[in-house]
């Protein structure tokens, strides 16, 4: 899930990104190592790539638990309009001049 938050140090809105799974019965251990894993590349991912195209990754937190529920949380570039394949899911295909614009 991501959700829209404002940053008071630097007066901007940010988007934050929870990973979070359930401790209990229903996730085996093969599926929590396989979240975790994803979120450990994701963020090393945004760490790497210094780019226009890509997200920034402000900060992470790597693990809290609330409420039986384990959570990662990664503080992300706020996107308001969404991403191109959000928006190529909800529309069907559209022209590459469209896409340009809309990656750019």
């Amino acid at each position: 899930r991501i959700y829209e938050a404002h940053d008071s140090r630097s007066q901007q809105k940010v988007a934050l990104k929870f990973v979070y799974d359930r401790l209990d019965t229903v996730s085996t251990p093969a599926v929590l190592n396989d979240l975790n894993v994803q979120y450990v590349n994701e963020r090393r991912a945004l760490m790497a790539v210094n780019s226009k195209y890509v997200i920034q990754l402000h900060s992470s937190l790597d693990c809290i638990i609330f409420r039986g529920t384990r959570v990662h949380l990664l503080v992300i570039e706020n996107c308001p309009h969404g991403d191109l394949l959000g928006l190529i899911q909800r529309v069907g295909p559209i022209p590459e001049y469209y896409a340009r614009l809309y990656a750019c």
